[in-house]
Formats: C-alpha cells, structure tokens, sequence
C-alpha cells in the first residue's frame, strides 16, 4: 500500500499490532547491511540497494537499526514507539545463494521484545527470498486465500516492473535448535561437505539449512522499485542499430523482467514472443532438478575427453594437443562420432524416463519446433515479398533453462539465436554462465560480452569473450573479476562505439603496416642478393637492421598512428552505431585485404631493390661484391641512397592511410627524416670493427654528403615514391569515382552481403542455420531428440535491406541525415569533413523550412488543430537497426 494511505500505520497500533510489528523487525534484522562511520556521522553501507531499502523501511515503521557487532554476533536495534534499544543475538545466518534464492537468519530475541511482539518462542527464523521458492516453504495451514492473495498482489507488482520478495518466519524451541545445531555443526565441520556446497552440488549443509527453512509462517511482501539507469533504453537501441544482440539474464520474477525489458525496448512490442516459462508449461516446475543432475552428469563423463584441450594449464594443453595430432583424421572422425552417438544415447534415455514420468514435456519440444517452422516460414514470406521478416523475441525461466539446457541445447541454441533477443528470468548464477557458454559454445565466430554489477553476475563475466563489471552499490566482486570497469550502464556506449571501433580499426591497420614494412625490407635485401650473386654483401647498412628499422625509422609512425588517428569525431561515432557494423561485417580486416598488403611490399621492395642501381649510372661493367659500381658510384653511395628511399617510401604510405592530422601525426614523417639524417652523420664517423678484430673507419665516410647532392638520387627518389604509392592512389581514385560511400564498394559489398542477404537464405544471423536443424532435433521421440545434430555452417545474414536504405526509412530526418552523412564519412576519397557537417546542416536547415511552411500554411487556411492521436508501438520504431551478427551483449540486473 501507498505509504501516504494511513492503514499500514494505523495497522501498528491495532488488534493484530504484533504480527505488523515482528514484519518490520524482521526487515531490521534479516539483511547484511553494517554501519559504518564518514565524517563523524552513520552511515549505511549495504551490498545492494534493496537491503538499504528495507533498513531504511523498517526504520521508518518504527525498528531503527543501530549496529552489528561480528564478534559477538549481536545486533542492536531501538524501537522507536517505546524508545527502547535491544540487544539480539545472531544465532546461525544463512547467506543469500542463487540456487537457494532466499536468505535466512536465525536469531534469539530478547524477553522484553518478546513480550512486546505478543509472546512466544525466543529463537526465532526470519527467512526472505523469491516467491516461488517461500511459497513452497511456507505451513500447509495457511489459507489459501491468503496464497492467492499475496500471488495476484504480486502478478500486480511485477507488471509494474517491481523487484518483490517473500518474508516468513518460524518459531523453534530451545530443544529443537540445541538438536538441530548439534547436527548443523557435524555437516559444516566436513571437508567434502563444504566442496561439494561450493561446487554446487547436492550437500548436507544445504540440506541442514532447508529443514530449518521449511513449515514458515507468512508475513507478508515487499516491492522495490529499481529504476532504470539514466541513457539505459537509448543505449539498447544504438547497441541493436549496431548489430549487437541484446540478452538480459536476470533473477527477478518472470513479470518484472518483462516489463524492465519492454520498457529498455528489449522486447519491441512488434515482435512475436515465445515464452518457455513454469507459467506457460506448469509440468516444467514439476520436473525436479535431481532428475536433471544425473543425465548432466553422464554428459559431464563423455566431455571428459575434451578437458584435456581447453585445461588452464598449457602443459595439459600441449599434451593432448600432441596425443590428438598422431591421429589419423579418420580415427578422429570416429572418435567425434562416438562421442555424439555416447550422448545422443544418453539425452533419449534420459529424454524417455521424463516422458514417461512427467506429462506435458512432449507438447513442450513440439512448441519449439513449431517456433522454428515459424522462424523459417516467416523468413522464406518476407524473402518473397521482398520485406524484412517478424521479429521473433525468446523469454525463458529458470526450469526452461535447466531442462532445455541439458536435453535440447541445440533448439535452445537455435532458438535464441534465431530471437531477436531474450529474456531469461529467475536464473541463478551457474545458469547465466550456462546461457553464455551455450551461445560461444553454438554459434562459430561470435564474441560475447557480459556485464553486471553484482556478485550474481561473476560467473557469467568470467564465461564471456570479454567481462565489464559496474562499480556500483552491490560491491566490487563482479568489477575486480571483469576486463574492464565502468561507473554506469551507459558508459558502456564509449567502450564499445567509441574506443571499441576505434581500436579495432587502428589494430587492424598496425598488424596490415607491420606486415608490409617488414616485408618491405626483408624482400628487398633478398632481391639484391640476385644482383650480388648471393654473396653475403648486404644493400641496407646493418645498423638499420639491428637497430634503425625496429626501433625509429619504420617503427615510430605506426606507434603514433594508432594513438591519435580518427576517422570521425569521438562524439560523432558514440551517436553513430551504423559506423560499428564495419567491424562486425569484418572490412577494415580480412584475408583479402592482408593479401594485398603483403604483394604490395612484395612489389615496392623489388622497385626499391632494382632501380637505384638503374637509375644511379647502374652498368653492367660494375663489380658488385667489390663494392665498386659503373659510373664511379661505390656501393656505399647505393646503400645510402637505397636506405633513405626505403625508409622515405615506408613512411609516405603510412600518410595514405591518415584519416586526421594531428600535431603529432604532422610531424611524425619529419621527425622520421630528421632522425635518418642525424644517424646517417652520425655513422660516417663510427669504425667499425674487422674480421681480424681491428678497426677501422666505415665505407660509409662522407657518403651523405655526396648523396644529398647528387640529382639522380633526389630524382630516383621522387619516381620510387610515385611508382610505390601508385597502386593505393589508383584504387582510392577508382573508389572515389564510381563509389560514393565505401558500403557501396567492392569489399564492401563483399562483407555486408553477409548482414544484408536474402533471408530465405538465412534465418540464423550469428551462424547457426535453421534450415540444417530439422524435425529430429525438437522431435516427439527421445531417440530422434537425441540425434539433433547442430550443423555449423558458414555465416549468413537475414535482412535483405541495405543499411543505407534502412537509415532512409526512418521518421526522423535529424537522424537519417546524420546516420547518411556519416557513413560518407568513412569514403576512401576522404571527404573534408567540415563540408560534411555543412551538408548536414543544410538539410536540416531545409527540414526545419519544410515544417515551417506547413506550419504558416496550417495558418492561412485555419486548419482545424486536432491534437495527433497517440503512436502505436508499431510506429514509433527506433533507428533502424542492423542484423545482429557476431556480437552477442548480455546484461543483468542484479
């Protein structure tokens, strides 16, 4: 009830003041919340916002919470009606786990609190948790109109996107506790107990706990509203526009998490909804999860075999990497298909003993199959009407997920995949972690990311390609195990848009300009072996091999590229998510493109080898071992000259590939020449040292000079430079004119065919194709569900729209001009970029002249003002957005 509305107040001081009294003091006492001291003033500091809440509620009823003292084990408390303080002693506390989904603490009260809650047993169980688990747990005498009320008042909560628990308590008696904690006190003493509670499986400690918890007395319910954080739906929908796949996993009740999710616009209200939850299908709250544990069990045994190729430690690794490559490809064909037929035998077992002890399982995997027909059928419509195909959206539970998860995961995995996203409710820790590793595990190529902020969301962090942990109010667990730490949700837009494309695009060019330059070099020493008749007569000095080239010369530029090079302004990108699809369709890396670096410093060392010597009076009556060449020229004059060409050319195609100049990147190439000059001086003065040990001074005395003043080197130099820069400008001029954007080039459309192709082609997006998953693998029989082989097949798309056009459609002009200029951005004939903006502002400029004539001609005419009726979810759409690919986000709430 409202706070506002008297009741709840009046309730304290009525005919059952007890039992509203002993609910607030057990908000007061069940939490973990201390108190600490900042700035000479109390504070709260809690692991989550909720358990401040209900500190901050109980407070507010009158059970002020004072202080906890971990020694003695006691709590302290002042009642505010009375303004008595009481001292409560913590007897047992059993700490909240995901698999439990409640938290217990068991306390002794004292008698004058006692006496003032109306009588009764000092040692007192104060239990909350989720609904579903305390309303198993609570007396076979409550009501059940009572039941059915809390539940429909819950269903109400929950559609209003509110977090709920159930509170209960239990009295015992001093005789069942001394027995029951005697025993407590055996089972959590024992080693093998404590493992197998840490690993998760069945254990007497738990099962300790649970005889306590049960036969609870209700008191009652709580809602918290967890507001979104600010930026939170806006990010989703740019994460989707750049093809990023949305999962939330959270623990919250299957209402609220809908409602969260439809509200972050997870779950657009166009798309069709497959729900799997314990409220659609009730025989899946049916099936207990001891009956699930064995099949996953016998599946753990028949995975032994891989363990040894993904163990932590390399020595593990090698081992078997070694045992596994003395085998013939056939005997390992073989052993594959053992292995497969092992679990197809072991899931149809385990598949026809639920069957037959659970009805209702059947028509469960026949939904999923007729979920997939739908998915297929859908998309083979829309290939034909040459339209985008129905958003389908997957809303799971947890049981869906422990039953789906261990005898389907191949439909389970389709199935997803196939969503345009997915919500999985009350899913514990282990089932986050199993829904990540499900879609790594089935979907080649794909790179998952976990984010979440509290201890719930470790695992899951930990399963992903890459982890992001909140800094937040539920503590530092989940941030000390991620790869990086953000303050809020929506700073995950400049991790990803921003620093995550920049990067990825400045790596790609350092690993393609490695490659070239190192090539560059190494092929040109090897070409003039062929004109030193494989001597050991270099054409480079070998200081520039030891130390120049690896270290300033070549080395330096690429180091500086990628620390200040933008194609396009870091708030430009971060509002662009369409400039983040390049990297998912994978164009600024490739097999193709490396190809063409690696023959393009093929071609300029061997121009760089031959033509000094050409074009420097290079006869044929020149001794070149002597190091005496044709025309008076020495091979000393020929390796400087050949050094300043090579380094000068290096340097000069890294300035192609500049899309902004900054200070730094201005004068990187001068500094570059400047540092060559000083060490080419630097050196004519060095002995060196002779093969009898002596020394003597270099070859290399007064070569610079005479270098830097003879015309055929300066203009050798200026024609190398044109015929090695000549390949890249004659492409970036081929693009410039027949291109107008680089999604409409040849690599391009190579790439984006993969996210824009027929959808009757594809109906998996990230790479499981629904076409190769038949009827067997969500089939009646236990036998054929066991033989549901998932086929990985090249990668292929579904949306059959260009992105461009996509941006076009959208009911936003601001927007479409912004994503359309935008993309232009990124053409190879480098477009200014101020006269990009210029554009931009000139159609928006005419846009605003467009409603402002609309406007004066509504005037003239005395149209009549009707206020426009409210959109549909159907029309208002965010920016368009592209197929989800090879990136898969999962965040949670807890």
């Amino acid at each position: 009830e409202a706070l506002s509305s008297p009741s709840l107040f009046d309730a304290l001081h009525g005919s059952r003041a007890g039992a509203y009294k002993e609910f607030f003091l057990a908000l007061a006492i069940n939490h973990s919340v201390m108190v600490e001291e900042v700035n000479g003033k109390q504070d709260l500091a809690a692991s989550s916002p909720d358990e401040q809440a209900f500190v901050a509620g109980a407070e507010l009823f009158g059970f002020e919470y004072l202080s906890r003292n971990t020694f003695e084990g006691r709590l302290t408390l002042r009642d505010k009606h009375d303004g008595v303080t009481y001292d409560v002693q913590i007897l047992d506390v059993f700490p909240y786990e995901s698999s439990r989904k409640r938290m217990s603490m068991l306390v002794r009260l004292p008698e004058g609190l006692v006496r003032a809650l109306g009588g009764g047993e000092a040692i007192r169980l104060y239990c909350k948790g989720a609904d579903s688990k305390l309303m198993e747990l609570v007396e076979e005498t409550t009501p059940e109109e009572v039941q059915e009320e809390l539940s429909t008042l819950l269903d109400e909560w929950g559609e209003i996107a509110l977090r709920t628990l159930v509170w209960g308590k239990k009295e015992i008696s001093e005789a069942t506790y001394a027995a029951w904690h005697a025993q407590y006190e055996a089972v959590c003493a024992s080693p093998d107990e404590i493992a197998k509670m840490k690993k998760g499986l069945p254990n007497k400690i738990t099962s300790s706990q649970s005889e306590l918890e049960s036969t609870l007395i209700l008191q009652g319910s709580t809602a918290i509203e967890d507001k979104l954080q600010q930026g939170v739906p806006e990010l989703l929908a740019d994460l989707r526009t750049a093809g990023i796949k949305i999962w939330m996993l959270t623990g919250d009740k299957v209402g609220t998490a809908v409602n969260i999710a439809r509200a972050c616009e997870i779950l657009p209200g166009s798309a069709k909804v497959l729900e799997i939850t314990s409220d659609e299908y009730p025989v899946l709250a049916a099936v207990r999860t001891e009956d699930l544990l064995e099949c996953q069990r016998e599946l753990l045994q028949l995975d032994k075999a891989n363990e040894a190729l993904t163990a932590p430690s390399c020595v593990t690794r090698w081992r078997a990497w070694c045992a596994r490559s003395f085998m013939l490809p056939s005997q390992q064909r073989k052993q594959a298909e053992a292995r497969a037929a092992a679990r197809r035998e072991v899931i149809g077992r385990h598949t026809a003993a639920l069957d037959a002890k659970y009805a209702g399982l059947l028509e469960l995997r026949t939904e999923l199959r007729e979920h997939i027909d739908d998915v297929l059928s859908g998309v083979a419509e829309a290939a034909a009407a040459k339209k985008a195909p129905l958003e389908y959206c997957l809303v799971i539970d947890e049981k869906a997920i422990e039953y789906c998860g261990t005898l389907m995961p191949e439909a389970l995995a389709a199935v997803g995949d196939a969503s345009k996203s997915v919500v999985a409710c009350r899913a514990r820790k282990d089932q986050k972690a199993q829904m990540l590793n499900l879609i790594k595990n089935a979907v080649p190529g794909c790179c998952c990311l976990a984010i979440g902020d509290g201890a719930n969301d470790v695992a899951m962090i930990k399963a992903g390609h890459i982890g992001v942990g909140i800094i937040g109010k539920e503590g530092r667990e989940c941030v000390n195990s991620a790869d990086f730490a953000i303050g809020q949700f929506q700073f995950l837009r400049s991790l990803l848009l921003v620093h995550g494309r920049l990067n990825y695009r400045r790596f790609a060019m350092f690993l393609y300009y490695t490659f070239y330059k190192n090539i560059f070099v190494t092929m040109t020493l090897f070409f003039y072996q062929t004109l030193a008749a494989s001597s050991i007569t270099l054409l480079l000095p070998s200081v520039f091999n030891d130390l120049l080239n690896p270290v300033m010369l070549t080395s330096l530029p690429i180091i500086i590229y990628p620390l200040f090079d933008n194609d396009v302004p870091k708030h430009v990108s971060a509002h662009s998510p369409l400039l983040y699809t390049q990297g998912i369709a994978r164009l600024h890396f490739t097999h193709r493109g490396m190809l063409l670096w690696v023959l393009e410093g093929i071609y300029s060392a061997a121009l760089v080898a031959y033509l000094p010597g050409l074009l420097i009076s290079f006869g044929r009556d020149g001794d070149v071992v002597t190091g005496q060449l044709a025309g008076g020229i020495s091979l000393s004059e020929l390796s400087v000259g050949a050094l300043w060409t090579l380094c000068v050319c290096i340097n000069v195609r890294l300035i192609l590939e500049n899309n902004s100049w900054s200070v730094v990147e201005f004068l990187g190439p001068f500094l570059m020449i400047a540092m060559l000059a000083v060490w080419s001086v630097i050196f004519e003065y060095v002995p060196s040292r002779q093969y009898d040990g002596s020394f003597s001074w270099p070859l290399l005395y007064n070569v610079m000079g005479t270098v830097l003043l003879s015309g055929p080197f300066w203009l050798q130099m200026l024609l190398l430079i044109v015929l090695v820069i000549a390949p890249r400008m004659l492409h970036l001029a081929y693009i410039h004119i027949y291109y107008q954007s680089p999604l409409a080039a040849p690599d391009a459309k190579d790439a984006f065919s993969r996210i824009c192709s027929s959808p009757a082609e594809v109906a998996s997006p990230t790479g499981i194709s629904l076409s190769e998953i038949n009827a067997s693998s969500v089939a009646s029989s236990p036998e054929e569900l066991g033989r549901s082989p998932l086929v990985r097949q090249p990668t292929a798309r579904r949306d059959n729209t260009s992105l461009m056009s996509r941006a076009q459609n959208t009911f936003d002009i601001d927007s479409v001009s912004q994503n359309v200029m935008l993309a232009r951005l990124t053409t190879l004939g480098r477009h200014s970029f101020s006269t990009l903006l210029s554009e931009m502002d000139n159609e928006r400029e005419e846009a605003a002249m467009l409603r402002g004539r609309a406007r004066s001609d509504e005037t003239q005419y005395a149209l009549p003002s009707e206020p426009a009726p409210p959109r549909t979810p159907e029309q208002v759409q965010p920016r368009s957005t592209a197929t989800p690919l090879s990136s898969v986000a999962v965040t949670a709430d807890d």
